[in-house]
């Protein structure tokens, strides 16, 4: 009887924290958010209620990751939903608490770190093949930011193993070969990766490899140089007039076949330009943050050509700019 009077103490209690935690995320007061609603999820603890206790702790870790100071919380927070999911014998959202470490590691650059994660994930979600799929890829994406390209291209071949959804199929298949070009053309796979991801969050899911670059690709890989840069140039031209989200990475794709295009034909100053002419384009699309990424590629160059022939190109390169301002 006593257990059931504090139960019915507690609702009212935990109803009302509830709801305040919603009013203080909606005024962007996070931590304040999250104090709230840990008291719901101690309560839902204590009365054994581990599903409605882990989704709590997922909303606190989310809410946490907001603030830059609190990610040690958001952490714990993700660990005690995974805890409370485990007692409720609930694997797609233990799966799903460890997916949200995961992320914590690779923010903080233990890229290797989350993709062990994500595989301990896959494994409690064997019989659900959508999430197995998601994670897969996700995974690919960690092994590409831990500068694997190689392994992200065959996990992606697994992940395409596993579904027949044609648009699944098509967003694969076009990360997959993005990887692979990585990989062959011994480029920096994990800013390649983090642009990708960028963009996608800013695209809202369209359709970020346009199908003349998968031509493009095919092209270049079989020699055909030429042909190659006729038709990233005419990408990279549309691209630039566009307005969607994702026009910004369909330039820096389209520039980085032009880079390897002009690398072919030996013309070093041609290179430079095309990922020059992509990193001002992308500072004033996106910003300068993303504007970076080109300057990891541009250091990928220089490995290959030496400090000295880089310098001399891009005395080159300033020096055509100049002729032609005249």
């Amino acid at each position: 009887m006593e257990q059931t009077t504090t139960q019915q103490q507690n609702r009212p209690n935990a109803l009302a924290l509830a709801e305040q935690a919603a009013a203080q995320w909606q005024n962007g007061q996070w931590e304040a958010g999250a104090e709230s609603l840990f008291y719901v999820a101690q309560i839902a603890v204590a009365e054994k209620e581990f599903a409605y206790a882990g989704q709590m702790y997922m909303q606190i870790g989310q809410a946490l990751t907001r603030v830059p100071t609190r990610i040690t919380e958001s952490r714990n927070a993700f660990y005690q939903a995974g805890l409370c999911y485990r007692e409720s014998g609930d694997s797609r959202n233990l799966a799903a608490s460890i997916q949200q470490l995961a992320a914590l590691e690779l923010t903080e650059g233990r890229a290797e770190n989350g993709v062990a994660m994500l595989e301990a994930a896959t494994s409690l979600v064997t019989d659900d093949v959508e999430m197995v799929v998601q994670l897969r890829a996700l995974q690919a994406h960690y092994q590409a930011m831990a500068g694997d390209a190689s392994a992200a291209v065959t996990t992606l071949t697994e992940a395409l193993t596993l579904t027949t959804d044609p648009k699944t199929r098509q967003s694969l298949e076009q990360l997959q070969q993005w990887y692979r070009l990585a990989d062959q053309q011994d480029l920096p796979a994990g800013q390649l990766a983090q642009m990708v991801r960028q963009t996608q969050q800013k695209g809202l899911g369209q359709q970020f490899f346009d199908r003349r670059l998968l031509h493009a690709y095919e092209l270049l890989a079989t020699g055909k140089v030429k042909q190659t840069i006729r038709e990233v140039m005419t990408v990279r031209k549309q691209a630039a007039a566009a307005s969607d989200p994702m026009r910004g990475l369909r330039h820096f794709q389209a520039s980085i076949l032009l880079a390897l295009a002009r690398e072919q034909q030996n013309d070093r100053v041609g290179v430079l330009g095309a990922m020059l002419t992509c990193r001002a384009f992308l500072a004033d699309v996106y910003g300068e943050a993303q504007a970076q990424n080109v300057d990891a590629l541009l250091d990928g160059f220089a490995q290959r050509w030496g400090a000295d022939e880089m310098a001399m190109i891009v005395t080159e390169y300033e020096e055509q700019r100049a002729d032609k301002g005249k």
